[in-house]
């Protein structure tokens, strides 16, 4: 019908004659008259009516918004866009051509190219023949319009892209606020009213087709593969480009409402975050803006003024913990956040193993991060708090050792590493298997090995995480020059908006005159710029100025140390939980005074004579074919003392202890130096220490060691 009423006019041209009422026929002397531009003083510019002829060019669109429907759209879309747009464009230009070099410009009205706007039923061979291919025009551009106006609402609406259009879910709902929505623009009864503001909608959707099309090339994404040949990126940023300065020619009021709005929704999304991936090409180009910026910070020095704490929080589980919810608060220096997560699996390197398999698919869906951090998200929601879910690693690992080490070593790029680690604090250790101590006081061995600080957060309950805002005392005691970590992670907390109205305390223990160290500690203090109250605590000393600890403190240190050196063994895992130890023994490697011992033990029984029973004993192998008897530590310690001998270094933190408990134990979260466990020290003494200073205590504790680097500048 539509090409019918074309030939109809295109024919009717060429024979058409002079009536008198401004046509003329085809007449060179028409065109030349016709050439140049002239708007027979209307409002009209070249721009509006640019405005109202856009409109006719959108069809070549339609393909793109039934992509569904279409078999091969790779194929079928290029070439069919090519092709509409050729064939609308040499129409165009021939009617054009013809209607200029057959009618002239007239005032009088309903006459003439200006004024009379039925002026093509004149000159076609009949007028109906234009009337039906209108009405098929018109009928054509509405249900291409009514199919893919609704079709785009659908699939926001299933996207969940707006809460708002939940309800276009349903196709006929749907559908129906589509027509509305025509129907509207349509009471306006005026074309030239409506076609700037339609116009301007359409440059906005072709500024970010092309846009997009120019950013998937220019980030150098593999899946973007165009099949045209002659496709060049700057040809659609200058496409873009010119799309918006088009818009403001037309109007720039509806222009500047029509990209506000946009803008508001986009921000809104990316505030909302919305669960949908689109593929879009805003990843490609973080992903070169990330590229460059770690290329830059991997050739800029490290400086103590550019320092910021980053966290690796070191969880069994992947959901929300406590641990990852404190150290939000310290998020105000916008330091990298790091959920590192164990999986452990004594059978790693069988490949064929069902749980290995079970453990890689829970290590992949960890490391994606996306449900893993939706799941945080939500559970973060219910708890009533606001956290970053920062990143996800994760590991498979033989044990918990293992797996910790390769987080240490491989978390992060670049100069985007955590320098932190953070563990929670075992509960009730002294009551369990020997192992699980040894494991976790090495795990904090090779955090400083690495060169990482560690933070060990332990009675986390006593923390009201709901609370509006936080008030009583931060409590520092700054036991150790760390470099100032501990120091540095308060201020950082007190930045934050619910840690504003705390007041924080520095301690700082004396043994009654201030040593020389001391008085450079206050002296530096006065230089951090750093607003806190320094208290100056004194350690009751003994008469031979050793730490003089309370004897509840030293009767709590026995009952841990006893509790744990006298649980049994259990029998089936006797000779396994021995060779662990036998091994671990010899990373530690024993103090010379122990191989001393040893040694002489063993020359004073070569020196005994030998029992006249011996043929009779059994032989190494019934010994090991025989089911092993039960054990407790304490038996197999053998010449050792039962407990760990009480060194000067124990009554020191058994003494801070009490300080802690005498001058803390109202305040709303404490923060201690960490000691450092060194290879000799015994992990249930190490884990005595941090036990008595945390329990009883109503604030949690946090224990924070530095890896002796400056972190706080005097500048």
């Amino acid at each position: 019908l539509m090409s019918m009423a074309i030939m109809s006019v295109i024919v009717g041209v060429t024979y058409v004659e002079d009536t008198g009422n401004g046509i003329t026929g085809l007449s060179g002397d028409t065109l030349r008259d016709n050439w140049a531009p002239d708007f027979g003083g209307t409002k009209h510019n070249f721009f509006t009516i640019l405005a109202i002829f856009f409109p006719a060019s959108t069809g070549f669109m339609a393909g793109v918004n039934i992509i569904g429907e279409i078999k091969e759209p790779h194929r079928n879309i290029p070439r069919g866009t090519l092709i509409s747009v050729g064939a609308s464009a040499i129409i165009y230009m021939l009617l054009g051509w013809m209607l200029a070099s057959s009618a002239e410009r007239l005032d009088a009205p309903d006459v003439g190219l200006v004024n009379d706007k039925l002026l093509v039923t004149r000159m076609s061979v009949w007028a109906p023949f234009v009337w039906v291919g209108l009405y098929a025009a018109t009928l054509s551009s509405a249900v291409t319009s009514m199919v893919a106006g609704p079709r785009v609402l659908m699939a926001m609406g299933h996207d969940g892209v707006l809460p708002l259009l939940t309800r276009f879910k349903d196709s006929r709902f749907t559908l129906w606020t589509t027509v509305g929505c025509a129907s509207l623009f349509c009471l306006s009864g005026n074309l030239d009213t409506v076609a700037p503001f339609i116009t301007t909608l359409f440059l906005v959707a072709y500024t970010l087709i092309n846009y997009g099309c120019f950013m998937a090339s220019h980030s150098r994404a593999p899946s973007w593969r165009p099949l045209f040949r002659y496709y060049n990126k700057w040809v659609s940023l200058v496409g873009a480009v010119m799309c918006v300065v088009i818009m403001f020619i037309i109007s720039w009021y509806i222009s500047l409402v029509a990209i506000v709005a946009c803008g508001v929704l986009y921000k809104y999304l990316d505030m909302r975050g919305v669960d949908v991936n689109w593929g879009d090409a805003r990843k490609g180009a973080r992903y070169l803006q990330a590229r460059k910026a770690l290329q830059r910070l991997e050739t800029t020095p490290d400086h103590i003024k550019t320092f910021r704490p980053s966290f690796l929080v070191l969880t069994s589980k992947p959901e929300l913990s406590k641990a990852g919810a404190l150290m939000n608060f310290f998020h105000y220096s916008k330091g990298i956040f790091v959920h590192g997560h164990v999986i452990v699996e004594p059978e790693a390197e069988d490949l064929g193993s069902a749980d290995l398999r079970q453990a890689f698919a829970t290590q992949r869906r960890f490391a994606k991060g996306g449900l893993v951090r939706k799941q945080q998200m939500q559970q973060s929601e219910e708890a009533g708090l606001k956290i970053d879910p920062g990143f996800h690693e994760a590991v498979v690992a033989r044990s918990f050792r293992s797996g910790a080490r390769s987080l240490f070593q491989l978390c992060g790029l670049s100069a985007m590493r955590p320098n932190c680690t953070v563990l929670g604090f075992p509960t009730d250790w002294q009551n369990r298997p020997q192992r699980v101590a040894i494991e976790y006081v090495n795990v904090v061995r090779e955090s400083f090995y690495w060169g990482l600080g560690t933070i060990i957060t332990s009675e986390l309950d006593r923390l009201d995480f709901h609370a509006p805002a936080y008030k009583g005392t931060v409590d520092v005691w700054w036991i150790y020059d760390d470099g100032g970590l501990t120091l540095l992670l308060a201020h950082i907390l007190k930045r934050h908006q619910r840690w504003k109205s705390a007041k924080l305390r520095l301690f700082v223990i004396t043994s009654g005159r201030l040593t020389r160290n001391q008085v450079r500690m206050a002296r530096m203090l006065s230089k951090f710029r750093i607003q806190a109250e320094v208290v100056h605590v004194r350690m009751k000393m003994s008469s031979r100025k050793q730490p003089q600890p309370s004897p509840q403190a030293l009767k709590r240190r026995s009952e841990l140390l006893k509790s744990y050196f006298s649980m049994p063994m259990p029998t089936a895992n006797l000779k396994k939980q021995q060779e662990q130890e036998r091994q671990q023994e010899q990373e530690r490697q024993q103090d010379r005074e122990q191989q001393d011992e040893d040694r002489k033990e063993q020359d004073e029984a070569k020196k005994q004579p030998k029992d006249n029973m011996s043929d009779e004993r059994p032989s190494r192998a019934d010994r090991a074919a025989a089911p092993p008897t039960p054990i407790t530590r304490m038996q197999r310690n053998g010449s050792r003392a039962a407990l760990p001998e009480l060194t000067s270094r124990s009554k020191w933190h058994l003494a801070v202890a009490d300080l802690l408990h005498k001058h803390s134990e109202s305040a709303t979260l404490c923060l201690v130096s960490l000691a450092v466990p060194n290879i000799l020290l015994n992990e249930a003494e190490y884990l005595t220490w941090m036990t008595i200073m945390s329990e009883g205590m109503k604030a949690p504790v946090m224990f924070v060691r530095g890896n002796q680097q400056d972190v706080i500048s005097f500048e």
